[in-house]
């Protein structure tokens, strides 16, 4: 071990959990796989986006929303199967059914920010001009 890598080791030795609210809530926890599932894909995208050589603010967000929307669309996914699989247990019916609830509000909580926000991000972007 250098004295590079000491601080690293101390800080993963003392991690906590992770907050109780992402798991004991399972409507919050289906809302919130909705919103970093669409962070996830928009980041994986910003990656590629980069790479490719964008160097507008618009060359950057229009892939970065399209990765967003193909992470919806498979959380969508996930959903569909939870929803589905809800009775095959009686005792996580309910459960996975609030996830089920939360999932799609998180869903269309996005969707309606985009809707409400794209024109004028795209016009903010516009008037900025290269990054």
């Amino acid at each position: 071990m250098t004295i590079k890598e000491k601080p690293l080791i101390d800080a993963a030795s003392r991690m906590g959990p992770l907050p109780g609210f992402l798991f004991s809530n399972p409507f919050l926890a289906g809302f919130f796989s909705a919103v970093m599932c669409a962070v996830f894909g928009a980041f994986a995208v910003l990656i590629f986006a980069i790479g490719w050589g964008a160097d507008d603010g618009l060359e950057v967000f229009e892939p970065m929303r399209w990765g967003a929307i193909v992470g919806l669309l498979l959380n969508i996914i996930v959903l569909i199967g939870i929803a589905f699989s809800a009775g095959s247990d009686p005792e996580e019916t309910r459960a996975r059914l609030l996830f089920v609830l939360g999932g799609v509000t998180g869903v269309a909580s996005l969707v309606i920010a985009d809707r409400l926000a794209l024109e004028h991000v795209r016009i903010w972007l516009i008037e900025n001009g290269p990054i």
